[in-house]
């Protein structure tokens, strides 16, 4: 219907994720309030129910943040491979496959924060994650136009920056299985993962930018349909779909039309 409530899809995934952003910000200053652990605590400590007075809250409104976050990336996402890619491609189904999956584990470990695995989950899910955003930001730049090009360079120095980071990250966090150079055994990981999440969020908030349009429908459940009303971002067609009888409908469409 026509009177159903929507709000612009990308805003609403830029919400979400900065959201998330701060509701690990808040955690973590109440986690050091509350006293939860020694030391620097990492993501999962602040949202561990089993700490602190408040752990409970803690992980619920983390949960929630990590949820949210989610199912933004996955609806807006979707939405923009049914674009980027052939309806009948392997490229289509494994992207989807790939998103979905890492949203999966995504939520996965920010519910099981307390299973002895948690550390795989984790870490599959940043991977995984990072193929997506990969993925999208190599569409992008097929698909790139003049006046976005700032911003896609922009996102893909962050998105540089965010994989750089979670290697050190890994090393630092695997210190005691395999050797490492002293000065990034001596970089608190705990750090490095705050900085991951943060340029994590700047790489997801400047592509959505570049998606193409969309709405978000607020109802349930919730889905994702294409804005028509921004006539100049229809103009973002992936080249390589257009094929020779795209551009002869093209063509004899702007006969016509003069």
């Amino acid at each position: 219907m026509k009177g159903d409530a929507s709000v612009d899809a990308r805003y609403a995934l830029i919400i979400a994720a900065f959201a998330r952003l701060a509701v690990v910000a808040c955690n973590f200053k109440f986690c050091q309030i509350d006293g939860c652990t020694a030391g620097i605590p990492c993501i999962t400590d602040v949202a561990n129910f089993t700490k602190g007075r408040f752990g409970a809250l803690r992980y619920v409104i983390g949960l929630l943040s990590v949820w949210g976050s989610d199912v933004c990336n996955v609806l807006l996402l979707a939405h923009a491979s049914w674009q980027w890619f052939d309806l009948d491609s392997i490229q289509l189904t494994l992207f989807q496959a790939l998103l979905l999956c890492s949203a999966l584990l995504d939520s996965a470990q920010a519910a099981a924060v307390e299973s002895a695995y948690h550390w795989v989950l984790i870490q599959l899910a940043g991977f995984l994650m990072c193929l997506t955003v990969l993925g999208s930001v190599a569409m992008l730049w097929l698909i790139e136009r003049r006046p976005s090009r700032t911003r896609l360079l922009a996102t893909t120095f962050l998105f540089s920056l965010m994989c750089v980071d979670l290697l050190v990250l890994l090393a630092g966090y695997h210190k005691k299985a395999i050797a490492v150079p002293n000065f990034v055994a001596s970089i608190p990981w705990q750090k490095l993962e705050y900085l991951a999440l943060l340029l994590y969020t700047c790489t997801l908030s400047l592509m959505a930018t570049l998606l193409p349009p969309a709405r978000l429908k607020l109802q349930w459940p919730p889905s994702v349909q294409e804005d028509g009303g921004d006539s100049a971002d229809k103009l973002l067609l992936p080249r390589h779909r257009l094929q020779p009888n795209f551009k002869a409908c093209a063509s004899a469409h702007g006969s016509r039309a003069r």
